[in-house]
């Protein structure tokens, strides 16, 4: 056990297992869920057509939110991300804010059951 093993637990109690949200060709801000979620991770890839793609990930479903996770990718280049086990508490919804360039992929979050 360590010291975050309770709010590990915690966070896991009543939310369902991490699903994913699809990203197709996004160029622009959108919501990618409304309600209470917790990010749990992304697996992303910049379009080569679409250049170089600078992003954020927020909570409260608008550009207002608090960041949770910056994107920041080469054109054609992709990352993989995976949080800890509870994920990143997201009220209001998780929002991504895309600067630059064009996203496509998953992001991964955990909703209430």
């Amino acid at each position: 056990m360590n010291q975050y093993d309770d709010e590990i637990e915690a966070a896991r109690s009543g939310w369902g297992a991490p699903l994913p949200i699809t990203v197709n060709s996004l160029t622009a801000d959108a919501v990618l869920f409304g309600p209470e979620s917790r990010l749990c991770g992304w697996s992303l890839r910049a379009v080569t057509a679409g250049g170089a793609v600078v992003a954020r990930i927020r909570s409260g479903g608008t550009a207002a939110g608090q960041v949770l996770g910056v994107i920041a990718l080469a054109a054609g280049a992709s990352e993989t991300i995976t949080l800890n086990e509870g994920g990143l508490r997201a009220e209001g919804g998780l929002f991504i804010e895309v600067d630059s360039g064009t996203l496509e992929g998953v992001v991964y979050a955990r909703f209430p059951q």
